[in-house]
Order: C-alpha cells, then sequence, then structure tokens
C-alpha cells in the first residue's frame, strides 16, 4: 500500500511537470510568434514582457539598459500608460546594478525588508512586493529583466524563478537574433534616410537656376514698384503699387516655404492622408522655370473625379520620385539632336483598389542593359558631376515603403515609361 501511494505521487509530480512543460512550451511559441512580428526592440520586449506576466502571473515587468553608468527603462508591461520611469544609477542600492555587475540572476523574497536594495529604484511602490531579477546577454548585452509580484504569493517563488530561469535559457538565443535583426533594419533605415536627404539636396542643386528665376522676377518688380513709390508717396496709384508688392512678397514667401518643407531632415516618414495630384502637381512647380527654359512640354490627364483619389503618404517624398523622373527626362533631353517635340506626360488612374500614375517621356528611352540597373545605388550613365546615382534607387525605396510599386518599360529611339501603384483609401 505505501509502495503504490509513492508510485502515485511520483505520477501526480510527472503530470503536473509535464503540464508545466507543454505550458511553457506554448508560452515559449506564443512569445516566438510575438517576437516576429514587431517592428523595433521596445515594443518586442513589451510583448514579450507581457506574455510572461501572464504565464507567471507577474504584476508588473520591466526591460531595463544599460546606457553610461545609468539604468533606463526601455519598454515595460503592467503599468499605466502615463508612468514617468526614474532612471537609476549604478549603486549599491540598485537591485538592477548588483545583477548587471554580478551577470547573474537573482529572487528578492520581499523588498521591503530587504537592508540592500531600493524597492523604488524606478517608480514609487506602495504595496510589499517581491522581484526576480536576471541579465539576459548574447553575443552583446541585452538587458535587465525585473519582474514583480505581491508579496502574499511569494511562497512559490522559488519554483517560480525555476520555471523563469528554464524559459529565458531557452529563449535568450532568439532575443538576441532578434535584437540584431532589428538593430540591423534600423541602422538601414537611417542610412535610407540620409542618402533620401543627399537626393533631395542633390534636386535642389539641379533646381537652383529656377528656383533663382522664381525669386529674381518678383524680387525686380518689388524693386520698380518701390522706385515708383519713392517718386511719388502720395501719387494716385501709391495703393496699387503698395498691393502688388504684397503680392509678390507672398508669391516668394510660397515659394520658400516649399523649398524649406522640401529640405528639411526627417528621422522618418511622415504618413498622412494626401491628394494624390498634390505630389504630382508640387513637383512640376518647382521644376516649371526649367521645364519652360528647355522647351518641355509638361501635360497631367486626370478625369473630374481623380483630385479626389487619396493614399496615405508622407508628400515630400512622394513629391521628390517625381522630381527624379523629371529630372532623369530633362537630362535625357539634352541628348535628343532631332527636332522632336520634347513631352512628358502623366496620366492619374484609378484601378481598383489602387492608384496608377503613368509617367512618360520621349526622351528617347534607354538600353536593356541600362534599364535592368536603373534602381541599383550609385548606378547612373550621366558624367561626372552630373548625376549621383542616388534618385532612381530613392525613388524605388519611397515606394516601396508606401505599399506600393513602380515598374519601368522603354522603347530604344522613343521613350520611357513607369506606372506606380499606390494602395488606395477612402
Amino acid at each position: 500500500m505505501e509502495e503504490r501511494e509513492k508510485l502515485l505521487e511520483k505520477i501526480e509530480v510527472l503530470e503536473f511537470e509535464l503540464r508545466e512543460t507543454v505550458k511553457s512550451f506554448e508560452t515559449l511559441t506564443e512569445i516566438l510568434l510575438a517576437m516576429s512580428t514587431t517592428e523595433n526592440i521596445e515594443s518586442m520586449f513589451c510583448r514579450v514582457l507581457s506574455i510572461l506576466n501572464i504565464h507567471f502571473r507577474f504584476t508588473q515587468s520591466l526591460f531595463i539598459a544599460c546606457e553610461k553608468n545609468e539604468f533606463k527603462v526601455l519598454a515595460s508591461s503592467g503599468f499605466d500608460e502615463k508612468i514617468k520611469f526614474k532612471v537609476s544609477k549604478n549603486s549599491e542600492s540598485s537591485l538592477a546594478g548588483c545583477v548587471y555587475n554580478l551577470k547573474s540572476f537573482m529572487t528578492v523574497k520581499n523588498m521591503d525588508n530587504d537592508p540592500r536594495f531600493d524597492k523604488n529604484e524606478f517608480f514609487e511602490q506602495s504595496n510589499s512586493v517581491s522581484a526576480i531579477a536576471t541579465y539576459l546577454e548574447q553575443d552583446t548585452t541585452l538587458g535587465i529583466l525585473i519582474f514583480y509580484l505581491p508579496y502574499e504569493v511569494s511562497k512559490n517563488l522559488h519554483h517560480i524563478s525555476n520555471g523563469l530561469d528554464m524559459l529565458l535559457n531557452v529563449l535568450t538565443p532568439h532575443l538576441g537574433q532578434f535584437v540584431s535583426h532589428l538593430k540591423a533594419i534600423k541602422e538601414r533605415q537611417v542610412i535610407q534616410m540620409q542618402l533620401m536627404q543627399s537626393g533631395k539636396l542633390a534636386s535642389l542643386g539641379k533646381m537652383s537656376a529656377g528656383i533663382a528665376h522664381e525669386l529674381n522676377n518678383p524680387l525686380f518688380a518689388i524693386m520698380a514698384l518701390a522706385q515708383n513709390i519713392q517718386r511719388k508717396p502720395l501719387g494716385e496709384k501709391t495703393a496699387l503699387y503698395a498691393e502688388q508688392i504684397v503680392q509678390c512678397t507672398e508669391r516668394m514667401s510660397k515659394v520658400i516655404q516649399h523649398l524649406k518643407v522640401f529640405s528639411r531632415k526627417s528621422d522618418e516618414l511622415d504618413f498622412k492622408i494626401i491628394e494624390i495630384t498634390t505630389p504630382v502637381t508640387e513637383a512640376i512647380k518647382l521644376f516649371a522655370p526649367q521645364l519652360r527654359q528647355d522647351c518641355i512640354h509638361v501635360t497631367v490627364n486626370f478625369s473630374e473625379n481623380i483630385p479626389m483619389l487619396k493614399c496615405k503618404g508622407d508628400l515630400v517624398q512622394l513629391e521628390s520620385v517625381f522630381q527624379n523622373l523629371i529630372a532623369n527626362s530633362k537630362d535625357a533631353f539634352e541628348n535628343i539632336t532631332d527636332h522632336r517635340e520634347k513631352k512628358i506626360i502623366i496620366e492619374i488612374k484609378s484601378d481598383e483598389n489602387q492608384i496608377k500614375i503613368v509617367y512618360c517621356d520621349n526622351a528617347g528611352g534607354m538600353p536593356k542593359e541600362v534599364m535592368e540597373k536603373i534602381y541599383d545605388p550609385f548606378f547612373t550613365t550621366k558624367g561626372v558631376g552630373k548625376g549621383t546615382g542616388l534618385g532612381m534607387n530613392l525613388a524605388y525605396e519611397i515606394i516601396k515603403q508606401h505599399s506600393g510599386k513602380i515598374v519601368v518599360s522603354t522603347v530604344i529611339g522613343e521613350g520611357t515609361t513607369f506606372e506606380i501603384f499606390l494602395p488606395k483609401v477612402d
């Protein structure tokens, strides 16, 4: 009878351990799925902490990074959204500092009664709590995790800490891989934004003559009108001259404001609901003086309802796409030796749940080997000092970031067509 009871007890323990193993496996699977769908390190750890809180019944948890001997909370779970966490110094009373310096896993049964640590290290706590803290390291330091649970349920603290330790041992290598992957994505995005800024500045350089023309005309008009007022301060036309001066300064102000917006440095895309005709027409406006000077005729075709077509996008970046297309057409027309009428035709269409923009020129087309490399970064057929080789690569990346696509086709001797597809919004 005694042996039977021992056997039943062992079976119960095995059943419990099996249930815990299955539960841990399900939690691990849930965490890996959550990690694979996040876009940055902070949101990834927020989701990981939330899942671990549910699995182990923690009330609150923190992910902490060490920066210049200070500990900062990067992600949290179980807290009010408005909470502002303190920055902790690496001191003797710091639980995070102790775990970081010892590279260890620690449990504190009662933060109130443990003289080693400040229980309000990152936020004010009114209740008695137990804490489990662990150091995450995989190739490079990932950070520190701290989990809190009410002191009243801390009788199972040893069992909880063992389960958490086992789960994190399996999870940490995956966390390291995802952190490295997300850091690489972030670095790539920073480089892309820097290239976009370079591309915008290069475009401004190309447009400088036209911009000077756009500002000089109203400036000369202002000077002439001001001289008229000086000659006859109280003349009959003084009020008219003053009104015309105001109109000229408003025109100049609009040009300058447009340039400020276009050349602004941005660390990320500014997505808003915009009318698709806006980036097209604004790009044409900036190039208008040069297009007139080179006798290039631009036609924009769309039906009455097209101006209301909207997409979600960054106005400045989409404008730069069309500026690059116009700049390339303008440069290509310089190589045309016959007397053809130089044309750029832009059509905007509604195609089911997409907006389709068709951009065509008759600037002679391009060879197949050039078309195949057109989106490669730093590829250019222009002479030294005339092209960066970034324009079409940036255009491709911008359209891609807008969940769209760009397709090119060309006919040697005739011209090139770009079809741009963007998701339509109501």
